[in-house]
């Protein structure tokens, strides 16, 4: 199973509820699970994507992060990732010093800016994946 995995990290208001490169993550590979979720989702919601990395064999991390946000509970998730050793591609939207930090321990395979982004090249890590 491949996983796109949307994380935010900005304050309740700010949350989108759709993430602006679904339809493009679509396109790539239908079969793709779409998980989203934010630095206040509660407990209940990240414990299915938990289950959804533990089932994954790739992840492609989204994450759009304001500076100074807390990471909350989202560092659950993030540890599923290093703890089963997932392959995993980063595509950033904002910047997060401490993300950042937690992010490189997980040894991603490649690391996108979201308006810099490869789609191809995308699409051959995610075929290549399984």
């Amino acid at each position: 199973m491949k996983l796109y995995c949307y994380l935010q990290l900005k304050p309740i208001e700010q949350v989108k509820f759709v993430s602006s490169i679904g339809e493009q993550i679509k396109a790539i590979d239908p079969s793709i699970i779409q998980f989203e979720a934010d630095n206040q989702s509660d407990l209940y919601h990240l414990k299915r994507g938990i289950e959804f990395i533990e089932e994954s064999g790739m992840v492609l991390l989204h994450i759009d992060a304001l500076p100074n946000e807390k990471i909350g509970p989202l560092s659950k998730l993030l540890e599923t990732i290093r703890r089963h050793k997932k392959a995993v591609c980063v595509i950033w939207e904002g910047e997060h010093k401490m993300l950042s930090k937690t992010i490189s321990m997980l040894n991603p395979q490649k690391e996108y800016q979201l308006n810099k982004i490869d789609w191809e090249e995308v699409k051959n890590a995610f075929a290549a994946s399984l």
